[in-house]
């Protein structure tokens, strides 16, 4: 959920801060934006690693019945 946020937010602070011509605003946006795009990221290696293991290990079961 913290990642649909802070890409939310971001979105948002990016817009209102290009037009209102507060560059703070805007970069701060486009900071949260980023921050959410990695935690994106980060948790997709999380969930390919879970993956990958959980297949090793089913293999390893199999071979050694």
């Amino acid at each position: 959920m913290s990642e649909f946020r802070n890409k939310l937010f971001g979105k948002i602070k990016q817009t209102v801060g290009r037009v209102t011509g507060n560059d703070r605003l805007r970069r701060k946006g486009e900071r949260d934006q980023l921050r959410g795009e990695a935690e994106g990221a980060i948790a997709d290696v999380k969930d390919a690693a879970t993956a990958t293991t959980e297949k090793l290990s089913h293999n390893v079961k199999g071979r050694l019945k």
